[in-house]
């Protein structure tokens, strides 16, 4: 009995150390985000404004235009992924 008691404590102390680095490390995620934001706005401006502010437009029109967009930016439209029509 004491042996269930031992694991069931250590398994809620790891429950309780998991949940406490996600919200540690959850304003990095925010940051990051909008760092990835910052560094496509210009470029989004410039070269694809017209399709702003429909953001799968824009983001096609980044990836079509790699060469011309900022290598920060670059970056980031290597992860952009469309959706297709069926997903909308």
């Amino acid at each position: 009995m004491n042996r269930f008691n031992e694991r069931t404590i250590a398994a809620i102390q790891i429950a309780i150390a998991l949940t406490a680095a996600a919200i540690a490390f959850a304003p990095l995620a925010v940051q990051a985000r909008q760092d990835g934001k910052q560094a496509c706005m210009q470029d989004a401006f410039a070269i694809c404004g017209q399709f702003i502010p429909d953001h799968e437009r824009v983001g096609t029109c980044l990836s079509a235009n790699m060469t011309r967009i900022s290598p920060a930016c670059r970056e980031l439209v290597k992860h952009f992924t469309p959706r297709t029509t069926a997903a909308r």
